[in-house]
């Protein structure tokens, strides 16, 4: 009885075995593929102003625009009251080794806010993107609010991103002084 079985086992082991290789070739055809092939991802901004897209590793000039307005709004529209979740966001969209730096200065921006009461806003008004070293040099109108009355002037900052694959997070921010070299 048994003697009649063992062809049969056999032939079930062998039919499980080219079935397990077969499927071995395939994952490892598949990865190959997968790896060879040049892939586009497109991430949508909360502000979007045209389309979006990473493709190997590059953003295209509208991407790095419209990230670059949107951290400069998120760093720049506070009131006392919305300091604490502002500077979550921007922490959440910076890398961790950036933390200390941009903390500095996020706690010198709030200590100003804080301590005279004061609101802030800024609108840009002139965005120049370079793609290649992940830049952008926002030129726009800056308010401060205080006591029902608002003081307008116009303010240039440059922003560093690094590009993570899938999402640029801030590596740094500083204002443009006229006149000032800082390359």
């Amino acid at each position: 009885m048994l003697s009649q079985k063992i062809p049969i086992l056999i032939k079930q082991r062998n039919i499980v075995s080219l079935f397990a290789l077969i499927l071995v070739f395939t994952n490892v055809f598949l990865t190959f593929t997968i790896l060879k092939q040049q892939t586009t991802t497109i991430v949508i901004p909360s502000e979007m102003t045209g389309t979006y897209k990473i493709i190997d590793n590059q953003v295209n000039e509208i991407f790095l625009r419209d990230r670059s307005n949107e951290m400069i709004k998120t760093f720049l529209n506070l009131t006392p009251n919305n300091l604490e979740i502002m500077y979550e966001t921007i922490l959440r969209n910076a890398p961790p080794k950036n933390h200390f730096e941009l903390k500095k200065v996020l706690n010198s921006l709030s200590k100003e806010i804080i301590g005279r009461n004061v609101s802030v806003a800024f609108f840009p008004v002139n965005t120049i993107v370079n793609t290649q070293e992940l830049t952008a040099d926002i030129e726009g109108e800056f308010y401060t609010f205080f006591g029902g009355k608002s003081n307008m002037s116009i303010k240039s900052y440059k922003l560093k991103f690094t590009n993570t694959g899938s999402r640029l997070l801030l590596t740094e921010i500083y204002e443009i002084f006229e006149g000032q070299d800082y390359e």
